[in-house]
């Protein structure tokens, strides 16, 4: 299944089958918009689907009809989605563009880091959002605002604890991506650099990759993984795949073969382990 900026939702059986396809065809059949920012499932294998403009679209698999959520009072902050997040506990949290983070809870929802009053605030997207093992929420900032955001997550309750790390590194960088390891490494991949916030201490610090004894600055990395090793996989704008130890800031770099012809420009949006990791 796959979400494409103006094509909507495709669906397809692992079995030999056609894509189906979802857009906007004016019913609860379809999307509410077809420009598809994130998408997840919930416990019970239904969707989220979030869009640019529509709002929150909620996928029953039994009825095969769309619910939509959008700004209200009681609702979202803003229609302009840009990711979903599942925690630990089967909440759906949301982040927008100039909408803040929101809790879905009993068919509303709750807002947090929501100041429609500021003009940066108006200018700025919650463009990640990731748990670590201790329950806390790591929120990437981008645009008017240039921020990581860490808060302390009791139930619906958030207590932020930003100020106890220090994020001096982040300082003007847009925040793309934060992913928590299975070692209680966060990483943070930014418009200009990889940083890593390691288990042991708060400090984030800047990542350089040796690659042929050549220490250089990570940037561009628009994806990141890890495989069942502990290795960290990193998808770079135009430039191909790295696999990176940490301990060592060693990269190696994995350049993809074009199979498109005239393909001038590739970005990696995602990277997913298989089953066999």
């Amino acid at each position: 299944m796959g979400g494409y900026f103006f094509g909507g939702i495709n669906l397809v059986n692992p079995f030999p089958s056609e894509f189906q396809v979802w857009q906007n065809n004016g019913t609860s059949s379809g999307l509410s918009n077809n420009v598809v920012s994130s998408v997840i499932s919930d416990n019970v294998g239904n969707l989220w689907i979030g869009t640019e403009g529509g709002g929150l679209n909620y996928y029953d698999r039994k009825s095969k009809n769309f619910t939509y959520y959008t700004r209200q009072p009681d609702g979202l902050g803003s229609n302009l989605i840009k990711t979903i997040f599942r925690d630990k506990d089967g909440n759906i949290w949301v982040g927008t563009h100039a909408g803040g983070l929101n809790l879905y809870r009993n068919g509303g929802f709750i807002k947090y880091f929501y100041h429609p009053e500021s003009a940066a605030f108006l200018n700025s997207e919650i463009s990640t959002i990731a748990e670590d093992s201790s329950q806390r929420l790591w929120l990437g900032i981008q645009g008017g605002i240039q921020d990581l955001k860490i808060y302390k997550r009791s139930g619906i309750n958030l207590t932020d604890i930003s100020e106890e790390y220090n994020r001096k590194a982040l300082a003007g960088r847009n925040i793309k991506r934060i992913f928590p390891d299975s070692k209680g490494n966060i990483w943070i991949t930014t418009s200009d650099g990889l940083f890593v916030v390691r288990s042991d201490h708060k400090i984030i610090e800047s990542l350089v990759c040796s690659m042929l004894n050549t220490p250089s600055k990570i940037s561009h990395v628009t994806s990141i993984s890890e495989d069942k090793n502990g290795n960290i996989w990193l998808g770079i704008e135009n430039g191909g795949l790295k696999n990176t130890i940490l301990q060592l800031n060693i990269c190696t770099l994995i350049p993809l073969k074009r199979q498109v012809r005239n393909m001038m420009y590739w970005v990696y949006w995602k990277i997913e382990k298989d089953i066999y990791g």
